[in-house]
């Protein structure tokens, strides 16, 4: 009779109690999910298309300096000594971690900071959007070829050309400094008059 009131109270107990029987959260997070969080986080996302692949989101990141050691693995599960790494490097610290070769110190690099590293979501609090990104294909916008040359009705297209489809790297700065060197014409400002 103790057996089955037990019972029945650890059935009551266990149904009660929110999360019990809850599916198991996920604690495995790939290199190409902590790669999408780390673009939104540092202001990156602004450069990739409306809906980045996770190899898209890896890649900006690596143009940044912002890597894990092997480089990124989309499909690998993110270890503690990566995320304190691709932590510390967008927080653009990476000179000040001791003995770059050893994981153990850009783990205790982020611990002396007083970073908690715990979860991803704790690790990337600590991050602001970057100052000056890098980002390839600045005026990406669909063809790879050169809008302006004859293309052919059918058939092959056109071949690329160089200079207006090369990979550009620019920094917010440097595309800033290049508008400001270009001379626009001034703006002349007519009254309207009535009719």
């Amino acid at each position: 009779m103790k057996k089955t009131i037990a019972m029945i109270v650890l059935l009551c107990v266990a149904f009660t109690v929110p999360g019990v029987w809850a599916a198991p959260a996920k604690e495995q997070v790939t290199q190409g999910e902590l790669a999408a969080i780390l673009v939104n986080v540092l202001g990156l996302a602004r450069f990739l298309p409306a809906a980045p692949t996770p190899y898209e989101c890896a890649e900006v990141l690596a143009l940044n300096g912002i890597q894990p050691k092997d480089g990124w693995n989309v499909d690998k599960v993110v270890t503690k000594a990566d995320l304190a790494r691709v932590i510390v490097l967008a927080m653009k610290r990476g000179d000040e971690v001791k003995n770059p070769d050893s994981d153990k110190s850009w783990v205790d690099f982020l611990a002396s900071l007083g970073v908690n590293i715990d979860s991803i979501g704790q690790a990337a609090d600590s991050l602001r959007p970057l100052a000056e990104p890098v980002v390839a294909n600045v005026f990406k916008g669909g063809s790879q070829t050169d809008p302006l040359k004859d293309s052919q009705e059918f058939g092959e297209p056109d071949s690329p050309e160089f200079g207006t489809d090369a990979n550009v790297a620019l920094t917010y700065v440097a595309l800033q400094q290049i508008l400001q060197e270009v001379e626009f014409p001034p703006v002349v400002v007519r009254p309207m008059t009535p009719n």
